[in-house]
């Protein structure tokens, strides 16, 4: 007898013979090991493809100044303060005290380094830099190739941006110049050379 490799139904019919009977057989939920059921050449049933509930695997995180729809986490470092913080993940100080549950939207709570804060949803992925910019300490007076004057709506991050140079950076050559860490209107800032 010769077999062809073709649907389940026909290999059964060509090995049991037109009319043949398999065991067990069929969506009769009585049936047992000594239940007969008759097949055809289309007595079979197939399921509907399972739907997945997993994200596409084409999902990528969200790149460096991108918005997130995520809760982020923030590491305080050393002479952070809540506007700086603020302006990186590009969120209003507001924002930071709602997401941490600290009162008086913030005004009060202190910061310290080591200290890890929530950043809430909607805020951007901060750019990327290297640890020893972030976390070195200068050896000598930073580079100074100009000042700004803080106008309306300014943050330090868009600051930074408009003279291509990074937070940390604007934030080292002011260390020292009153009202830069509240960021207000009106205060001449230094600019660090790139």
């Amino acid at each position: 007898m010769q077999m062809k490799w073709l649907a389940p139904a026909v290999l059964a019919v060509s090995v049991l013979g037109a009319g043949g009977v398999l065991a067990a057989c069929g969506d009769n939920s009585t049936a047992s090991s000594t239940t007969v059921a008759n097949m055809g050449a289309t007595n079979y049933q197939t399921l509907p493809p399972t739907l997945s509930t997993l994200p596409p695997a084409t999902t990528l995180p969200p790149m460096p100044g991108q918005i997130t729809n995520d809760e982020q986490s923030y590491t305080v470092q050393p002479n952070d303060y809540m506007g700086l913080i603020a302006s990186m993940y590009s969120v209003s100080i507001a924002q930071l005290a709602t997401a941490n549950g600290w009162p008086d939207a913030g005004a009060t709570h202190k910061l310290y380094a080591g200290d890890v804060i929530k950043i809430p949803a909607g805020a951007i992925v901060p750019i990327p830099t290297s640890s020893t910019e972030a976390t070195a300490a200068p050896t000598t007076e930073p580079c100074i190739k100009g000042t700004h004057t803080i106008v309306a709506g300014e943050t330090p991050g868009r600051v930074a941006n408009k003279y291509g140079v990074t937070i940390q950076q604007l934030g080292l050559v002011n260390l020292h110049t009153k009202g830069y860490k509240a960021f207000m209107v009106g205060v001449k800032i230094n600019l660090p050379c790139k």
